[in-house]
């Protein structure tokens, strides 16, 4: 791995709508065999607090964000039996998401919140959540007995 600068402002975090950017790289490596490159105005938000990755694009090449433990850096990696185009430090290039999608998970990880407040307000404890489609779902644990939670109404 190389890095030309390891300051990656975090796009994604400053604007949830923002669809697509042209930014710079600012790092490229490989990881199991997978090349991978870092941009400057990261719009891909990773996998992570229960909520999926974005799906994205680099150029025109589909990418999937992980956030690279080394470095600390979002990283844009080819798709198991995709490719990335050449890159290089330093290089312009166009990064967009899949906004529907984006606006999908940031949804169902609001409404887990929202839930889990909820919860909270009744006494109860969460131990888990997943905001994922089809799938999203906050598990709690209940202190002491609750009457109401036998009672189908």
């Amino acid at each position: 791995m190389t890095l030309r600068s390891t300051s990656q402002a975090g796009a994604y975090l400053d604007d949830t709508y923002l669809e697509q950017v042209n930014t710079r790289v600012i790092a490229v490596g490989e990881r199991d065999g997978m090349p991978w490159a870092a941009v400057e105005r990261c719009l891909f938000h990773s996998q992570g607090g229960g909520q999926p990755a974005d799906a994205g694009w680099l150029e025109d090449a589909e990418i999937v964000p992980v956030r690279d433990r080394e470095s600390g850096l979002i990283v844009a990696m080819a798709p198991e039996g995709g490719t990335l185009p050449p890159l290089a430090e330093g290089q312009e290039v166009r990064s967009r998401i899949d906004l529907q999608l984006r606006m999908t998970h940031a949804a169902l990880h609001s409404a887990g919140h929202l839930v889990e407040a909820a919860g909270r307000m009744q006494g109860w404890e969460m131990t888990g959540s997943i905001h994922f489609p089809g799938q999203a779902r906050i598990e709690f644990q209940v202190p002491e007995a609750d009457g109401r939670l036998t009672d189908p109404e």
